[in-house]
């Protein structure tokens, strides 16, 4: 029922939203309020807001002995011009739910989320949605990706589950996360396969916690390169560097 008005409402110009809904004892929404995107006050005459109070107002009610619901028109009309577009609304540009899943499963593949969002387009010509709503998306499955963890917390569950060998020191004043190596075990093989060729180079302030990061890449006998280990370090002592290659080679004795 609510994508039905939302549609006939899109191909006139406008949105319509929930404004409440009253449930049974059961949580089954008997009674449902629509209204347009636009209703309601502004909270300040000085604040940026799209509320303008448009009178548009709709109740739907389920009647149990149809099966079905019925619509009442309170008010038909709106106090405001429709829209040519709708990628000014909010409501308008969000995903549903199998977009939704879309973008969850194209993340746990490392897909841009510039390209995530031309998939969604091209699957579905109607969609407005911005690559704000794309961004925002993925921060929620991240999120809950983590079951409650920090991020620090849910990079050490990742390398484990995922079988890294990794290495790591902590302060020991304040017990917190100064240095971080880790390799993939395929990352290992492709070395061993390949091991004439070794490339480091160590990047600056690439995260907020400004660690200088290591990484040491390898090349292969077709001149492609491939990544064989990473480090965070807290500074740039040689002492720190030392730390990183002597975690490598213990990983190499592991894995010989």
């Amino acid at each position: 029922m609510k994508n039905w008005v939302q549609n006939i409402a899109r191909s006139q110009g406008y949105v319509t939203v929930t404004k409440r809904s009253k449930a049974t004892t059961f949580g089954f929404k008997s009674k449902v309020f629509l209204c347009c995107d636009r209703s309601g006050i502004p909270r300040s005459k000085n604040a940026e807001t799209k509320k303008i109070n448009c009178p548009f107002e709709l109740i739907a009610r389920y009647l149990k002995t149809q099966d079905g619901w019925k619509l009442q028109v309170v008010r038909d009309d709106h106090n405001h011009e429709p829209s040519m577009y709708m990628e000014g609304h909010s409501f308008a540009m969000r995903v549903s739910d199998k977009e939704t899943r879309l973008v969850h499963d194209l993340t746990e593949l490392n897909v841009n989320p510039v390209d995530i969002l031309s998939t969604i387009k091209q699957q579905n010509e109607n969609n407005v949605s911005s690559l704000k709503t794309i961004y925002n998306c993925r921060h929620k499955f991240m999120i809950s990706q983590r079951e409650g963890r920090s991020p620090i917390q849910n990079v050490m569950h990742i390398l484990h589950t995922k079988g890294y060998n990794y290495e790591y020191r902590l302060n020991e004043s304040t017990n917190e996360l100064e240095e971080l190596f880790f390799m993939h075990p395929i990352s290992l093989q492709m070395w061993q396969a390949f091991p004439y060729v070794v490339l480091m180079d160590a990047t600056y302030k690439t995260n907020k916690y400004n660690l200088p990061f290591l990484k040491i890449v390898g090349v292969t006998s077709t001149r492609l390169t491939f990544s064989i280990t990473f480090a965070f370090m807290h500074s740039e002592k040689t002492s720190n560097y030392v730390w990183a290659l002597t975690c490598l080679k213990l990983t190499i004795n592991q894995g010989c």
